[in-house]
């Protein structure tokens, strides 16, 4: 908990992303052009070895991949090509539906059943530290449902808090009176995984923390780090609905699974297998400090996203044998 001084305004004045954008990044290892719409990509992306020659083209749907995508070489051969039906589910040219490696199913609970991962089978793993802020995520905000429920079952122990940066120990959740509170950010540690039985870069919620603001305290909440396997079958409870015919989002579970938000990534471990050893916490004081948030968030809103999605296209060429 934190006491705040004043009036939290740096959570509302967050980067404004209007119409669809076009943008680029360039680094020493590649360069990309890529459009964003709403806070998600959306639209042509297309990367470009340190040579000038085109190394992938496609394009995103609300962060999904759609269509054909297209991979060459430094010089100018084309490699592969991948038909995606969302960013789960592709097609090499000529396959048929019996090729399909993996199609997302709901369970019996009506949950998009996660998969379940095996050691083995991971080729590339790294885990972030990110921030949820309520610009262009209308569909986690307000949250006063997801608080009723935790509110409800914090004293059970499937709601045991977990500290991921205190060795795992175990305290009850400390959350406030939730009639005069509001969710005002979720903080998340989150891991990008390549595995070879689905061949696709997967980034998926590990722990999330609902950063809580009680206006009668002027008190912020924001230590509460809850697995998100046991937090998602609450949260598929939560009924939204999106004018998205081609999207299957029906709760905010489902807002979860199709990463149909847009978030920032602040704090990157740069090994490539690890767990938490290289990851720094985000700072409780960005929450009310005034500007710096804001700053972090929009220099960090894209940087770690497209350097995953060029390891990506690097993993299909590293390991074509799998294809």
């Amino acid at each position: 908990m934190k006491k705040l001084s004043g009036i939290i305004l740096v959570l509302f004045l967050c980067v404004s992303l209007f119409a669809q954008q076009s943008f680029e990044m360039k680094n020493v290892d590649f360069s990309v052009e890529y459009q964003v719409d709403k806070g998600k990509l959306h639209g042509k992306y297309v990367s470009y070895y340190p040579n000038g020659v085109k190394k992938a083209e496609g394009e995103f749907y609300n962060n999904q991949r759609i269509g054909i995508w297209t991979m060459w070489n430094e010089e100018g051969e084309e490699l592969l090509q991948r038909d995606y039906s969302n960013s789960f589910v592709f097609l090499h040219p000529e396959a048929t539906l019996d090729d399909l490696a993996y199609v997302p199913y709901r369970d019996d609970s009506g949950c998009f059943e996660y998969f379940k991962l095996h050691e083995k089978e991971v080729l590339f793993s790294k885990r972030m530290m990110s921030v949820i802020l309520p610009e262009n995520n209308e569909f986690l905000f307000p949250a006063k449902e997801l608080l009723i429920r935790l509110s409800e079952n914090q004293d059970d122990k499937a709601f045991q808090q977990i500290k991921i940066h205190d060795e795992f120990s175990f305290e009850p959740m400390d959350l406030p009176e939730v009639v005069n509170s509001e969710i005002i950010a979720y903080k998340l540690l989150q891991e990008a995984v390549y595995d070879s039985e689905r061949q696709i870069m997967e980034i998926r919620p590990v722990f999330i923390c609902p950063v809580i603001y009680n206006d009668v305290e002027g008190t912020i909440y924001e230590g509460n780090y809850l697995s998100y396997q046991l937090l998602y079958p609450y949260m598929n409870e939560i009924a939204v609905t999106v004018a998205e015919p081609e999207m299957e989002v029906f709760s905010m579970a489902d807002v979860f699974f199709w990463q149909y938000y847009q978030f920032g990534m602040l704090t990157f471990d740069n090994s490539e297998f690890s767990w938490t050893d290289n990851l720094k916490s985000i700072d409780s004081e960005l929450f009310n400090s005034d500007g710096e948030l804001n700053k972090r968030f929009s220099s960090n809103l894209w940087e770690g996203r497209i350097e995953l999605i060029e390891i990506e296209h690097d993993l299909w060429r590293k390991y074509p044998s799998i294809d």
